[in-house]
C-alpha cells in the first residue's frame, strides 16, 4: 500500500493482525482467513486501499489456482478528535507536569480509539503519556516487545489530577 496511497500527505494504514489457517505445517490448508485494520482519515484513501486490496486477493489467487474473497465490513472507527479551544487551554497543564520540551503536537494518529464517542458529548482532550526511558527507540503498544518503565505512570497520575484540577478553576 505505501507505494499505492500517499501517506506523507494523508495517513492510510493497513495491519492484518491475524492470520488462521491450517493445523499442521505438512498439510495444505483448505482455508486461510487474514483479518486486520484499515485507518485512514479520508475517504476516498479508504476506497482506494479496499480496490487494492480486492486486486491483489483476485491477482494472487488467481495465479494460484485458489478461490479467494474479500469482506470488509464498515465498522468504522470515528476519528480521534482534540477540541482546539480545550487543547490550548490545557496546554499549560501539561508543559507544567512534563516540561515543556516533552510536550509535542503531533498532526495524525491513526489509532483506533473509543474516546471519539465520548466527544460526541462533550469536548475531549486525548493525549499519550510515555512509559519508556528513550522514546526513539521503544517499542509500539501493540508490539511484543512493549515494556512499560512503571516509574513513568507517575506523570499520567499527575497530569490527569493537574488538568482536572486546572478545568475546574477555568470553568469558575
Amino acid at each position: 500500500m505505501a507505494r499505492e496511497v500517499d501517506i506523507t500527505a494523508v495517513p492510510g494504514v493497513v495491519t492484518i493482525g491475524s492470520i488462521h489457517g491450517g493445523v499442521r505445517n505438512n498439510i495444505i490448508p483448505e482455508e486461510v482467513v487474514m483479518e486486520g485494520t484499515i485507518r485512514t482519515f479520508e475517504e476516498d484513501i479508504r476506497q482506494q486501499i479496499h480496490k487494492s486490496i480486492r486486486d491483489k486477493v483476485e491477482m494472487i489467487s488467481s495465479a494460484s489456482g485458489a478461490i479467494g474473497e474479500v469482506e470488509i465490513f464498515s465498522n468504522i472507527a470515528k476519528v480521534t478528535y482534540n477540541e482546539p479551544s480545550l487543547t490550548e487551554q490545557m496546554l499549560p497543564s501539561l508543559k507544567r507536569v512534563y516540561g515543556d520540551e516533552n510536550v509535542i503536537i503531533r498532526p495524525f494518529v491513526t489509532g483506533a480509539e473509543d474516546f471519539p464517542f465520548f466527544t460526541d458529548h462533550a469536548p475531549g482532550l486525548y493525549f499519550f503519556n510515555g512509559v519508556s526511558e528513550d522514546p526513539s527507540t521503544a517499542s509500539s503498544n501493540h508490539s511484543p516487545y512493549f515494556f512499560a518503565d512503571e516509574r513513568n505512570l507517575k506523570f499520567g497520575m499527575k497530569s490527569m489530577a493537574q488538568l482536572a484540577l486546572d478545568y475546574l478553576f477555568l470553568s469558575q
